[in-house]
């Protein structure tokens, strides 16, 4: 999948941003720190993948900082994943990490997919 340090991942219309990158080294921080997510698996990082083109929603975080949410995409647990990016400028971000949990507040989410 990688034939340089990163990828660029496809973008949703939703987006604020127009160019997502997913890093090697991000991808390693994912196995390091959340060993629950199978960071290596081609299918998790085709679901990153997904999520950011097609999410069920897209939520602000702290700082300059996203977060993309697919409700499709569950552990055993129910949880949907969720993929953080970090603004690196007004168009441009990188994914910070991926996993899966509790969606954001509902104050912070900037747009939702319709049911």
């Amino acid at each position: 999948m990688f034939e340089s340090d990163f990828i660029e991942l496809p973008v949703s219309s939703f987006s604020p941003l127009s160019h997502i990158r997913l890093y090697r080294e991000t991808i390693e921080k994912v196995l390091k720190f959340h060993p629950e997510v199978p960071a290596e698996l081609p299918s998790i990082l085709i679901a990153v993948s997904q999520c950011v083109a097609e999410p069920s929603f897209v939520a602000k975080s702290y700082g300059s900082s996203y977060v993309f949410g697919d409700e499709q995409s569950t552990n055993r647990s129910g949880l949907p994943l969720l993929v953080a990016v970090k603004v690196v400028d007004q168009s441009f971000g990188r994914v910070r990490s991926f996993y899966f949990a509790r969606p954001p507040m509902a104050v912070n989410i900037l747009w939702r997919r319709s049911r």
